[in-house]
């Protein structure tokens, strides 16, 4: 028997992929215009007002476009995003529009405010899943430098330094030091000289080889870096691809995947609510697989 609620919503979507879909009518007579235009090319008058007409169907169709698609997102957000993670996790908050704080991310030392000029995200949602309480949004974070050419002309060039996923699991318990694991991006000779340099040596050369390790109290580290936990750590990292930062602070650990993607994207691939209900879950999976692969409600490290 069908779920009256996801009929419902498939006809629901169904209107709006509809409305999409005819925005783009305006370009038919669009099209017209400007090939009558290109035929009247010889006389001034009539090629003006032709082509000026053409630009205005034009930018009737990108605006109709934008507010319909902007309708399909929040469809897709609300109708389906939300629910995913109401029916996933406990105490589940969800908003589209909001993201993890400035100061949150900057005080994880990961990242430096100086750098980085610019801060935009979306898609925060909180939770609990397995008694840990968590946060996470998308996150993109931008430099920016200003140049003056020969000429006098004034260029702003613009870099992304990180663009995925934050991700903030409660620990409940203050650990003993602050720690910072990074990814390296280079491995090998190479990587000595262009990687960060750690402080903390650990005793496994393959974690030493992947991560730089930065930690307050070198001492205090290894009450965190313990043999199994490493093992969870890198396990982690092998199954989930972008570059892995990590910080343990207070009593949270903050993991950011850079991995250069948006995460719960409206598609206008998407064809039916069923299939926009698996590629949100596949996202938020991201959440409970860290929790799960970090062992971290074992009681172990509480």
């Amino acid at each position: 028997m069908e779920n009256p609620l996801l009929q419902s919503l498939e006809v629901e979507h169904s209107l709006l992929k509809q409305k999409y879909n005819k925005s783009f009518v305006w370009l038919i007579p669009c099209a017209a215009l400007i090939l009558l235009a290109l035929a009247f090319a010889q006389y001034q008058v009539p090629f003006i007002i032709l082509l000026f007409c053409g630009i205005v169907f034009v930018i009737i169709t990108i605006v109709l476009a934008v507010k319909a698609r902007k309708r399909l997102s929040n469809f897709f957000s609300e109708k389906v995003v939300r629910v995913c993670f109401e029916q996933s996790f406990d105490n589940a908050v969800y908003n589209k529009k909001m993201r993890i704080s400035d100061s949150v991310v900057f005080g994880t030392g990961l990242f430096s405010s100086h750098y980085c000029d610019e801060v935009s995200g979306s898609d925060y949602a909180s939770g609990t899943y397995k008694d840990i309480n968590f946060e996470q949004s998308d996150l993109t974070l931008v430099h920016t430098e200003t140049h003056t050419d020969g000429e006098g002309n004034t260029h702003t060039d613009r870099s992304i330094v990180f663009k995925g996923r934050w991700l903030i699991f409660d620990f409940k318990k203050p650990f003993s030091t602050d720690l910072q694991l990074i990814e390296k991006e280079v491995s090998g000779f190479f990587g000595k000289l262009f990687n960060k340099k750690s402080n903390v040596e650990t005793e496994s050369i393959e974690f030493n080889n992947k991560f730089t390790i930065l930690a307050q109290d070198a001492h205090n580290a290894f009450y965190i870096l313990t043999p199994h936990f490493m093992e969870y750590i890198m396990s982690t990292e092998n199954r989930i691809k972008g570059r892995l930062y990590f910080c343990f602070q207070g009593g949270k650990v903050h993991v950011a995947v850079h991995n250069m993607k948006d995460s719960l994207e409206y598609s206008s691939n998407f064809k039916t609510i069923e299939e926009m209900q698996r590629v949100a879950l596949s996202d938020i999976a991201l959440i409970t697989e860290l929790i799960d692969e970090l062992r971290l409600c074992d009681s172990l490290y509480k």
